[in-house]
């Protein structure tokens, strides 16, 4: 999910719940996610902060970057389940350098427990292990690149054999992607 304004104010988020966005793809009349709405109502306001207290406010969850020309935030957002079955809505928001890179996948890393976990079940497991793989390479990629196209082309690139620990998954297997 991702989106440019006229203002430019660009958003991109990497869900916490793929699962929600699997099932956009198996069953696309029947189910909707509603994070892509929320993305395009926050690009039609002007500034960083005013798109980032939208999504706060209508509970956007994921690892979602708002940025500018001039200013960078990170929004860590995710839905904790009580024991009673209610769901809170948690946050972060940090506020990035122009010094700094960030790189984030499908886990929280200030909410280190949202997103894929290891040991639930088997295939969390190997999806929290696709995350950390891709994560860790795309933040070689960053910061070993010169230019912007070569942050392309080092994303584009295939570091190990195993398609789904790569940034780039080109896979065409069954349930990969």
């Amino acid at each position: 999910r991702e989106g440019l304004n006229d203002e430019g104010v660009c958003i991109l988020s990497a869900s916490l719940m793929v699962i929600d966005d699997e099932k956009e793809v198996k069953e696309p009349n029947k189910s909707h996610s509603e994070d892509g709405d929320r993305i395009s109502e926050a690009l039609k306001l002007p500034t960083v902060s005013e798109a980032v207290k939208y999504l706060i406010k209508t509970k956007l969850t994921g690892n979602t970057i708002v940025f500018d020309k001039e200013n960078m935030v990170l929004l860590e957002a995710s839905n904790r389940e009580g024991d009673d079955g209610s769901k809170e809505f948690v946050f972060t928001v940090k506020t990035i350098p122009k010094t700094e890179t960030l790189v984030r996948t499908n886990h929280g890393i200030d909410l280190d427990w949202a997103g894929y976990q290891k040991g639930n079940n088997d295939n969390e497991t190997l999806s929290r292990k696709s995350s950390d793989s891709r994560m860790k390479l795309a933040q070689k990629a960053v910061d070993e690149a010169k230019s912007p196209q070569a942050v392309l082309d080092l994303l584009c690139k295939k570091y190990v054999d195993d398609p789904q620990m790569n940034p780039l998954r080109t896979t065409t297997a069954a349930k990969k992607m």
